[in-house]
């Protein structure tokens, strides 16, 4: 076996570690469906996805603008989380992974937006807040329950924390395209500045040392 000599991370919040998988199950299932539908509002809005960048419909120039004045400074987050949105669908962005870095700031990248339910939870929150400001609000009642059920999470207190992983064997991860990590050729203290996937997620994850975050 060839064993990693550089722990890895897997960034997330308290209370997402408190729920249950039978609740991990159901809130990630209303991110989703919360996703598809703010996806659609934009879409029927005149935005479009095209090269990796957010752009408009000739005739929705003007009105795009009077969007972007109404985000203001949540301009920013609201296009990312649209384009995460675009590119569920494609093999990279697999959400049902277990998430692992050995670069421990980005981990703490990823444990402050656990916050809101792990990386699908953030772009849900994100495009539902950039649609609140724009007043899409029609046929809410379509969501109503899944926004609850996200929303319930997202009043709760912050508590970001690492989760780390020592003495890992290579045959256990995958890196974000789906490649072996054990066919990778580069050094540990290079190869472990990426993003990997276990090949199974824990069930029990009280055996890990936490790391609390401030």
């Amino acid at each position: 076996m060839s064993k990693l000599t550089i722990p890895l991370y897997h960034g997330t919040d308290r209370k997402v570690l408190a729920m249950s998988p039978e609740e991990r199950t159901k809130a990630k299932k209303s991110a989703f469906v919360l996703i598809n539908y703010y996806f659609n509002v934009f879409i029927q809005n005149g935005f479009e996805f095209k090269d990796y960048r957010i752009t408009s419909k000739p005739e929705y120039d003007k009105h795009n603008q009077e969007l972007r004045e109404k985000l203001g400074i949540f301009e920013r987050e609201t296009w990312d989380a649209y384009t995460v949105a675009c590119l569920l669908n494609k093999p990279d962005y697999q959400y049902e992974s277990f998430y692992l870095t050995g670069d421990y700031d980005k981990a703490c990248r990823y444990a402050r937006r656990a916050a809101y339910f792990g990386e699908i939870g953030n772009v849900a929150y994100r495009l539902w807040h950039g649609a609140t400001l724009l007043n899409y609000t029609s046929e809410l009642n379509t969501i109503e329950s899944d926004l609850q059920k996200l929303q319930s999470i997202w009043e709760l207190p912050n508590k970001p924390v690492l989760i780390k992983f020592p003495d890992l064997e290579k045959n256990q991860l995958l890196d974000e395209k789906g490649v072996e990590v054990i066919n990778n050729t580069l050094p540990d203290e290079l190869l472990v500045k990426l993003s990997f996937r276990l090949k199974e997620t824990p069930n029990d994850l009280s055996n890990y040392e936490v790391i609390e975050l401030v």
